[in-house]
């Protein structure tokens, strides 16, 4: 049998077989490519919260810092009272 002969031998069923795998493996490919593309949509996003959560932290720092040296300050300036008030009154 020649290539040709084989091809004409393909019956109604061959022919359907053939074409529902070729359409459930694009099926799948296409799944895979979606589910792809929502790693990268949830990935970018917990990036972009991870970001956003470091940014807040950072400037929670930076208040809490400022507010411990102002209370240092305070603290500093009630003792300095303190002593001037009790050596000097």
């Amino acid at each position: 049998m020649t290539e040709g002969t084989e091809i004409k031998n393909l019956t109604d069923t061959d022919v359907i077989s053939v074409s529902k795998k070729i359409t459930t493996l694009e099926m799948k490919e296409l799944n895979e490519r979606q589910r792809a593309e929502h790693a990268v949509r949830m990935y970018e996003q917990q990036k972009s919260i991870l970001h956003d959560l470091e940014n807040r932290n950072k400037d929670l720092e930076e208040k809490f810092s400022e507010v411990r040296r102002e209370r240092e300050r305070e603290r500093e300036e009630m003792i300095n009272k303190f002593f001037n008030d009790f050596y000097f009154a």
